[in-house]
């Protein structure tokens, strides 16, 4: 049975929503090049691919919502260069590369929220120079490199609760001197530098616990 796609004008834009609990190979089945949303849930896709959307260049939202996704492959989302908010949450997603979000130089919202991330590999994030917000909540993320934040001078509000954190040092934030809002709530914290947040000069909203 083929993928049910429903299309719905919205504001200034046509949004296309592919649902049913039937896999779909991306590399066959193209979205329609008009739409500026597109929103994947309840199908089963195992890979994104690399450059598999290079032909949405005006696509400003995404989302990947319950559809068994385990892995993002190096320049998955390449050429999507108008790409504002990306949503891949509550899916068995373990396995992200360095260059994963390569090239989308606009996105300012970035939601990984419950999914089953343990490493995230730098530099990922380093090519989202327009973050705004990133939503890393409900994972399994254990250790977060000194670098992994690093060019993201724009972040005001990184989302890190129910985690498997155990250490903060001085490093972990470094860069971060937009940011306003930290959550760290719900993780194993045992070791926590003196100096954590000293490089957090806007911060004006922390939760430990």
């Amino acid at each position: 049975m083929a993928s049910i796609c429903v299309l719905v004008q919205v504001c200034q834009g046509i949004r296309y929503t592919y649902t049913q609990n039937n896999p779909i190979d991306l590399t066959q089945e193209r979205v329609p090049p008009d739409g500026t949303e597109i929103e994947f849930r309840d199908i089963t896709i195992s890979t994104v691919p690399a450059n598999v959307f290079s032909y949405l260049p005006s696509c400003e939202r995404m989302r990947f919502d319950e559809i068994e996704t385990t892995t993002l492959e190096p320049e998955a989302f390449s050429g999507m260069s108008a790409l504002e908010a990306l949503g891949i949450t509550r899916n068995p997603l373990t396995q992200v590369y360095g260059r994963t979000f390569s090239g989308l130089s606009s996105l300012t919202k970035l939601n990984l929220e419950r999914n089953m991330l343990s490493q995230l590999p730098p530099p990922i994030f380093t090519p989202l120079s327009s973050l705004t917000y990133l939503n890393l909540g409900y994972n399994q993320i254990s250790q977060l490199d000194p670098s992994l934040f690093s060019g993201l001078t724009s972040l005001t509000e990184l989302n890190l609760e129910v985690n498997m954190l155990s250490q903060v040092d001085s490093s972990t934030f470094r860069g971060l001197n937009s940011l306003t809002q930290l959550n760290l709530h719900g993780n194993q914290i045992s070791q926590l530098d003196s100096s954590a947040f000293n490089g957090l000069p806007a911060l004006t909203q922390l939760f430990l616990q």
